[in-house]
């Protein structure tokens, strides 16, 4: 099956959202492949627990997102939510290649579409579970405007897992720390 047209379904996941019934991590996709077949998919993103009270998480949580260089934009206690929305992304972020952050498809000559646009990412964490043992779920999504192009030609890429384990390890060092 290969995809066309990705169609985020955050109208509706807004409202779950708002309304505290759904993960905040949580993203649904409808894809659409070339033979007009309909399937569904739900990103809950990365998840791992910690054997720390939940407050000293959140705390290095927050203040993991600074340190990867995600300053965050949300920080809600009452959700157990951190988050950074529209993040333009450069060639090399962290010292780390676009190409090896997202995957976005490739250009006609086979360079990546994450070095070949602007790319801009959305990293958002919530912690569930236990107050003893914690989860934290973190999903970083983006997309890409290729060189020359608008907004309205713009591509879904999938994220690689490695910003998440960037924030992951920086909060599993800051809880082992206290």
């Amino acid at each position: 099956m290969t995809p066309i047209r990705t169609l985020p379904a955050t109208a509706v996941a807004a409202l779950v959202t708002g309304c505290g019934g759904a993960s905040a991590t949580r993203r649904d996709m409808t894809i659409i492949d070339a033979s007009r077949n309909v399937s569904r998919q739900s990103d809950y993103g990365i998840r791992a627990s910690f054997a720390a009270p939940r407050d000293s998480v959140f705390a290095a949580l927050a203040a993991a997102y600074a340190e990867v260089g995600l300053a965050p934009d949300l920080v809600d206690t009452k959700e157990a939510v951190v988050a950074r929305t529209q993040i333009l992304i450069p060639r090399v972020f962290n010292g780390t290649r676009a190409s090896l952050l997202f995957s976005c498809g490739e250009t006609a000559t086979g360079a990546s579409l994450a070095e070949n646009g602007q790319l801009y990412a959305s990293a958002r964490s919530q912690i569930t579970g236990d107050f003893d043992r914690p989860t934290v779920m973190t999903l970083v999504d983006a997309f890409v405007v290729p060189s020359g192009g608008t907004s309205t030609n713009s591509l879904h890429c999938g994220s690689t897992g490695e910003i998440e384990g960037w924030i992951l390890k920086k909060v599993a060092a800051r809880v082992r720390e206290r």
